[in-house]
């Protein structure tokens, strides 16, 4: 399941309600001004002064985030220091990887105590907003929310780059730049969870449909006059509104399934329960690696089964027992008939 995130950011771009009611376009133009201003000073560090530093920090004057100047106390503490360690931060002659883990690990021979992701990340995209995307709590969480999150990343400074790529590719994805992509991770983290409930895509109907089951076994209540209510007021179709990805499918592979299912469904070994108005038996075609797992549309991954076997390999207790027999049983079926 993904979250359709370009609908939610034609949302946020309309949306006057981000700060002191200006629109995403008018205030990306008052950070964008404020880095210009800002950049001067990070390209003359040699000259720059402890004042400088701390408009770097200010919210009032970096137009972006207020919560860079909390540790300002432990930054300033050896200044030599700082400007040495920013000269190494901000050459970009070197690999980004080895910067953040020189300047902002911990064990880093350039570490400045107070300098963490989000002040380092922070400077780096005032330094080149182009280049440079924002690591802090509030991209996190939002980056988890829109299930775009880099997991399994270790070390500080190879987490940024993977988390830069995905910012990267999120820009790609929304026609936009970091600055805007950052302020909209913002407006999502303000978001509560159930905000993004009518913005999921399911993979496929199956995907759907066990979602479904959830938000069906949620709902506490069976008292038949609160259930009326709700209909008549239309509640849930707001919160339950869905969008569910379409895939192609081969009808040959299709046919070719149910030709070698002939009226029996290869799960349980069943007559299919019913007649179509054409006369076939009716049979139900099954992927057993998913389409959306990248599973290929071939006869080798498409069984031809019974409505109850194809719920019960998505929904039942004993699904991932069931799917392992069944790929067996269409492995064998397939080198006994030459259907390779």
């Amino acid at each position: 399941m993904q979250i359709d995130i370009k609908r939610i950011f034609k949302k946020f771009l309309k949306s006057k309600e981000i700060y002191e009611r200006k629109s995403a376009i008018e205030i990306v133009k008052e950070r964008l001004e404020a880095y210009d201003t800002l950049r001067e000073i990070l390209n003359n560090i040699d000259e720059m002064s402890k004042e400088d530093f701390e408009n770097i920090l200010d919210f009032n004057v970096n137009k972006s985030w207020s919560r860079l100047y909390r540790h300002k106390s432990k930054i300033f503490s050896d200044i030599p220091r700082l400007m040495n360690s920013l000269k190494l931060f901000l050459d970009k002659s070197l690999d980004i990887k080895d910067r953040f883990d020189q300047v902002v690990k911990y064990q880093g021979k350039s570490h400045i105590i107070g300098i963490g992701v989000g002040v380092a990340s922070a400077i780096l995209h005032i330094y080149d907003p182009n280049q440079y995307g924002v690591w802090n709590t509030r991209s996190i969480i939002a980056l988890d929310r829109l299930k775009m999150l880099p997991i399994g990343i270790k070390g500080v400074g190879a987490y940024y780059v993977a988390l830069n790529n995905k910012l990267h590719e999120m820009k790609e994805i929304l026609k936009t730049d970091l600055t805007t992509l950052d302020l909209f991770l913002g407006y999502i983290f303000d978001k509560p969870k159930e905000y993004f409930e009518e913005y999921k895509i399911f993979e496929d109907l199956e995907e759907f449909e066990g979602d479904l089951d959830i938000q069906i076994a949620s709902i506490k209540s069976f008292d038949k006059e609160i259930l009326l209510e709700k209909i008549k007021k239309k509640t849930p179709l707001k919160e339950f509104q869905y969008t569910i990805k379409q895939y192609s499918r081969n009808p040959y592979v299709i046919k070719l399934a149910l030709q070698r299912a002939n009226g029996t469904c290869e799960c349980c070994n069943e007559s299919a329960p019913f007649l179509r108005m054409d006369g076939s038996p009716y049979l139900e075609t099954h992927h057993l690696i998913p389409l959306s797992e990248e599973g290929n549309d071939d006869i080798d991954n498409v069984s031809a089964i019974c409505p109850n076997c194809h719920k019960e390999l998505h929904f039942g207790e004993n699904r991932e027992k069931k799917s392992d027999e069944l790929l067996k049983i269409i492995s064998n079926k397939n080198s006994t008939l030459n259907y390779k």
